[in-house]
């Protein structure tokens, strides 16, 4: 996959850094949602990933975490 634009990798290595993700989630989602979200938890998973219906993705970062005691990306 090849990079579009010039400061895609700079974003990725930014948005892979998990203290800034903290930060965006507390900052940018509602607290209704923030609140079954559990940051202690949060992790950045391989970005290449095949869904149960075979469809395969690729993502400029993905995260992992619990949302209301279960895993979520």
């Amino acid at each position: 996959m090849s990079i579009k634009t010039p400061h895609d990798l700079i974003f990725q290595e930014y948005l892979s850094n998990l203290n800034v993700a903290k930060d965006l989630i507390e900052v940018y989602l509602p607290e209704k949602i923030r609140k079954c979200c559990d940051l202690s938890s949060l992790k950045v998973e391989p970005t290449s990933f095949v869904e149960e219906h075979l469809a395969k993705h690729q993502a400029d970062v993905l995260y992992s975490l619990r949302i209301n005691g279960e895993k979520g990306l």
